[in-house]
């Protein structure tokens, strides 16, 4: 467990730690340093769980890279400590830990800057009064409702791409959360985001259609293809993307440039799958910065993403499917 209560407040000896390092202080020195300062208060009980009250001992490791932490004094298990053991488990067999680490700073930072003033708590997963089997990186709980909201930046969503482990994962984690009551928000970095602006085309491993999402503005991106591209557009359509489809199944990925803090809204439609992946035809894409993207809606009920009405380009995507099989009709003219 990296935090304790101390004096009505959070303790992360971990930030402590890295804090210290950021300084240029060795190993040797931050133990120390934090030796000094807080073992009196380790000694006289004063830190206790974040989940069951109890005592816990600061526990200080001497070797590099690895993390400082705190455990129960009767080395009893409660939520807290059981579910940081299945993070970790898992943070480092499926995750880059050095980029999620900076990451979750980054997202924790705007996280509390946008939604502390709302009186909404913002707290790492491995803190849920629950034992979980999969722990999201941050859950999200309002004032005076039940609502939860998972969220989790995913750093190497190619894990396990062969064995198809890794997409089992994902599919065993939304379905936990889901059955957990949360409301989910995923977010990939965007090392992972593979499109080709001369084709308008992308792929996705299996994994990562389980971290898309659908939401009111891909619904008006369904009804409008729909309702537009019939007949013979839609058959052109097909030919020229490849699209198996009858209908529009509007999906979006959220990817997250953590150095620049950006994040991408990519709205897409699957247009044929395969047995490790999909491709897919990008609709229209939004880059939007991180602190945009994590605010809250009015009716705080989504995170807002991108603003964006989407009505020009709709118009301006059948637009340019009539141009191109007019084309492509005068063309074969010739």
């Amino acid at each position: 467990m990296e935090s304790a209560n101390l004096h009505h407040s959070v303790f992360n000896i971990e930030e402590k730690r890295r804090e210290l390092e950021q300084q240029g202080l060795t190993r040797v020195e931050v133990k120390r340093r934090v030796e000094d300062r807080y073992r009196m208060f380790s000694k006289k009980g004063a830190f206790t769980c974040l989940c069951c009250g109890k005592t816990v001992n600061m526990n200080l490791t001497k070797d590099a890279g690895r993390p400082f932490y705190f455990r129960h004094n009767d080395e009893s298990e409660c939520s807290y400590s059981q579910n940081t053991k299945t993070y970790e488990k898992q943070l480092s067999k499926l995750e880059d830990p050095s980029k999620k680490d900076i990451g979750l700073t980054i997202f924790r930072e705007i996280l509390e800057g946008e939604l502390k003033p709302y009186g909404i708590t913002i707290d790492r997963g491995y803190h849920y009064k629950k034992k979980l089997s999969f722990i999201p990186d941050f859950i999200i709980q309002f004032p005076h409702s039940d609502k939860r909201w998972a969220v989790d930046y995913f750093t190497a969503i190619g894990q396990g791409a062969n064995s198809r482990s890794y997409a089992r994962h994902l599919s065993q984690r939304m379905k936990t959360y889901e059955e957990e009551g949360f409301k989910v928000f995923s977010f990939v970095d965007s090392s992972w985001l593979s499109f080709l602006e001369e084709t308008n085309k992308g792929t996705l491993l299996n994994a990562e259609t389980h971290v898309t999402s659908k939401n009111h503005e891909d619904d008006l991106w369904d009804t409008f293809f729909n309702e537009n591209i019939q007949g013979e557009l839609l058959d052109f359509f097909k030919i020229e993307t490849g699209f198996d489809s009858g209908e529009c199944d509007t999906r979006n990925i959220a990817y997250v440039d953590i150095n620049n803090r950006h994040c991408t809204i990519l709205r897409f439609l699957p247009i044929s799958k395969h047995e490790r992946n999909i491709t897919f035809y990008k609709l229209s894409s939004s880059v939007v910065p991180l602190t945009k993207a994590l605010k809250v809606n009015a009716e705080q009920d989504q995170f807002i993403l991108s603003e964006e009405n989407e009505e020009e380009k709709r118009n301006n995507f059948l637009e340019e499917i009539i141009e191109r099989k007019n084309n492509s009709l005068q063309s074969r003219k010739c």
